[in-house]
């Protein structure tokens, strides 16, 4: 971060010169020129740090990066993107449900779209979207893969239980369906009236039985 004592008029910090002063305060402010010709005013602290040129040096590095790999305008490349909003940008929307609850990009991926088209490959067809296979996981070689939505529906399809809440087997002859559509247990049916019935005769025995 530079100070008050660099910051003079002249002075260099990668591709910006120091024109002017710097304005007093805490948020002290100052005025710079950038080698491309364009001039702005912008916070002391960010001076030599953060900001070492009026925005152009991104520019540039972002288009060498992508004429470097010549897939900017690929859905690979715009899946990629669209990994790394839902966990790093708390203002894109699906963020909650990815980086708000802890999903990451793996450190591989984070920087490197070509490392990311070497271990996933690419796109098999339109259908298909990126799907982790763990739903908990992280973005990451093995936890992710190309899959159309049939088979993620297939994949997170709830598996019936081999048993009922009461450990009562789940077979053909011990399910009972209802009208509406729902299963019950035989079993676990006929231990709730004959519990029901349990209750009723001692009910009734107590209200039956002699007074002294």
């Amino acid at each position: 971060m530079a100070n008050r004592a660099q910051a003079t008029p002249g002075a260099r910090f990668g591709r910006l010169t120091v024109v002017g002063e710097p304005t007093r305060g805490a948020n002290s402010r100052i005025e710079v020129r950038c080698d491309c010709g364009s001039e702005k005013t912008i916070a002391l602290r960010a001076l030599g740090t953060t900001t070492n040129s009026c925005g152009c040096l991104g520019k540039e590095t972002a288009s060498a990066r992508a004429r470097k790999h010549g897939k900017r305008d690929t859905p690979e490349y715009r899946i990629w993107q669209g990994m790394k909003w839902r966990c790093l940008n708390p203002n894109y929307k699906p963020y909650p449900r990815y980086g708000g609850r802890g999903i990451k990009v793996c450190d591989r991926w984070i920087d490197s779209f070509e490392a990311f088209l070497a271990d996933v490959g690419p796109r098999p067809s339109p259908k298909h979207t990126l799907d982790r296979l763990d739903n908990d996981g992280n973005y990451e070689p093995g936890n992710v893969a190309w899959r159309t939505y049939k088979e993620q529906a297939q994949n997170k399809r709830p598996q019936l239980r081999d048993t009922c809440v009461h450990g009562h087997p789940r077979t053909p002859e011990n399910v009972r369906v209802r009208p509406d559509g729902g299963r019950t247990c035989r079993v676990c049916d006929k231990e709730r009236q004959q519990a029901r019935r349990d209750a009723k005769s001692a009910a009734d025995n107590t209200t039956h039985q002699p007074k002294e």
